[in-house]
């Protein structure tokens, strides 16, 4: 363990701070399989409290990560983003998880405006002091422009990226330990997922990143007349500073307070968008709960806080569409053929086993109605299926499947009567018919067209470099045979055979010219060795002729 911590700098007392934040919330018994407690000489007050040890795992889960700050409240967030690692319970925990931070002082957080903006700062009228929320990375400011547009301006909080950075590297080291001591946890790869997360941290931490991602989900919603992305001011924005339009209305949470008339239809056209980013356009919003939803007094619903999106390419978003909608008709052909297109099965798999289990799943629910289908209870089935088996998900199904059960928890609080089975279903069928639509038929075989052109003009090149290798002699062939196991060893009795006919051939006509020449000992007036090469010959043949009669090697 020293040589891997060695190779990092390490903030011991943070160390400390975390394994003391474990120890506390009942969590000694996984101190001790790190081997963790004597290398950092946890201070004796660091005690169990029974206060907390008595609650629910996954919530001591979220309150430890609420109690360590910033970067495992996004750790913990973004864990409820892999439903395929992480069990509902415990997923439905995390998502409580807000960015519910206190504020930095006004003097830093202008520091990194003044920076951001420099000499364009000319071009606001004003910058409210006091922040209209605040994170776990940034806190958002309401400005105005000299033109008189409101805008929000998202700033992201000084020293965080340095104190995320050395708490990544404080996970990097409690995953090691995890995959060498805890080999239970090793399925779970975790040092894969720590990884995951520093990638997707770092993205969320450039501001810019965010901001393409508002533009690429509002080309998708550019002809919806009430779905909308506020507009970014990319002339202001930086790695660290994101300006927005400011949009005044109220957030979908308050609205699912207030148990407004106007739930059931802001959730059925919220439910018909966020289905058809997913299964239609390929590019959706991950993290769809009330807080990143607004509505404002037109009727016009906002998507917000665009740090991460899922997006599916147009191949894999077509097999996803076919994968989901012959789960749901019970087609567990067409589902193992999805998978294996999706390249998720493990180099060693039992795929009859698999077989037998998705038909066993898929039966669970045929014959029910719709109506009383949950995509949680679906998903969570499909889930454990995929970790029994070890089957790959890859990270942007994951952020589906998340963004999914996020939402089917926030639409049975906005329309109770209404089924999202059903509708998730006809949003699947018409994909499917945009798939095999007459203008995707042509895109398709113009694909192939394209492939099949590129192939003919590369095959020349291909066939001469074929020609060079054949005629440079660079070719290993390499046989299997099955089967032959009887023939092998009729080939070899028969050389066996041959070699011994052979031998006893040389030494009759060897004898048979001694005896001509007449030279040498003689026995009866003939050659000795000559008479004795017969006798010998003579002697291996019977032996020869026994053998082939009992069968023998000989």
């Amino acid at each position: 363990m020293e040589k891997f911590l060695l190779r990092r700098p390490i903030p011991i007392h943070r160390y400390q701070e975390i394994v003391n934040v474990f120890v506390k919330y009942g969590f000694r018994m996984i101190l001790e399989k790190l081997r963790l407690r004597g290398k950092l000489r946890i201070t004796p007050g660091s005690r169990e409290s029974k206060e907390k040890t008595v609650l629910a795992l996954p919530v001591r889960v979220r309150m430890i990560c609420e109690e360590l700050g910033p970067t495992f409240i996004k750790f913990g967030q973004i864990l409820s983003t892999r439903p395929d690692l992480v069990p509902l319970p415990l997923l439905r925990e995390l998502e409580k998880l807000q960015d519910e931070i206190p504020p930095v002082k006004k003097e830093e957080i202008f520091s990194v405006i003044h920076q951001a903006l420099k000499e364009k700062e000319s071009m606001f009228a004003s910058i409210d002091e006091i922040p209209i929320a605040s994170g776990s990375l940034a806190q958002v400011h309401r400005a105005r422009l000299h033109t008189g547009e409101e805008v929000v301006l998202k700033v992201k909080k000084p020293k965080v990226e340095e104190q995320i950075k050395g708490d990544i590297r404080i996970l990097h080291t409690l995953a090691h330990l995890m995959e060498r001591f805890v080999p239970e946890l090793r399925v779970y790869e975790p040092m894969k997922i720590v990884e995951e997360f520093e990638k997707s941290v770092n993205q969320e931490l450039n501001f810019l990143i965010e901001a393409r991602n508002i533009s690429l989900l509002r080309n998708v919603l550019e002809k919806d007349k009430v779905i909308k992305v506020p507009r970014v001011f990319e002339k202001f924005s930086t790695h660290s500073l994101l300006v927005t339009e400011y949009i005044e209305g109220d957030k979908l949470r308050e609205i699912i307070e207030k148990k407004s008339s106007m739930s059931e239809a802001i959730g059925k056209k919220l439910t018909d968008s966020i289905l058809e980013q997913i299964f239609c356009y390929g590019i959706f919003h991950a993290d769809p709960h009330p807080g990143n939803i607004i509505v404002d007094k037109e009727g016009n619903i906002y998507f917000l806080d665009l740090g991460i999106i899922g997006r599916l390419s147009e191949e894999k978003r077509r097999v996803i569409v076919s994968l989901l909608y012959y789960s749901i008709e019970g087609d567990v052909e067409k589902v193992m053929r999805g998978l294996h297109t999706l390249k998720m099965f493990p180099e060693e798999i039992d795929k009859e086993r698999l077989e037998w289990e998705l038909e066993e799943f898929m039966n669970k629910y045929q014959g029910i109605p719709l109506a009383q289908l949950k995509i949680s209870q679906i998903i969570g089935d499909l889930l454990q299926i995929f970790r029994e088996f070890k089957l790959r998900l890859p990270y942007n199904l994951s952020l589906m499947f998340k963004a999914l059960l996020t939402w089917e928890g926030v639409y049975v609080l906005l329309a109770p009567e209404k089924d999202i089975v059903l509708e998730m279903k006809d949003v699947l069928l018409k994909s499917l018919k945009q798939n095999i639509s007459l203008s995707q038929v042509i895109k398709q075989l113009g694909k192939l067209g394209e492939e099949l052109s590129s192939f003919s003009h590369d095959l020349p090149g291909l066939i001469d470099s074929l020609r060079n290798i054949l005629k440079k002699g660079y070719v290993n062939v390499a046989f299997e045979h099955r089967g032959l196991k009887d023939f092998t060893s009729t080939i070899d009795k028969s050389s066996y055979r041959i070699s011994f006919s052979l031998i006893i051939a040389s030494l009759i006509v060897a004898s048979s010219l001694i005896i001509v020449s007449g030279k040498g000992p003689k026995w009866l007036g003939l050659p000795s060795l000559g008479i004795a090469g017969y006798v010998l010959s003579g002697f291996l043949g019977l032996w020869l002729i026994v053998g082939i009669l009992k069968g023998r090697r000989m």
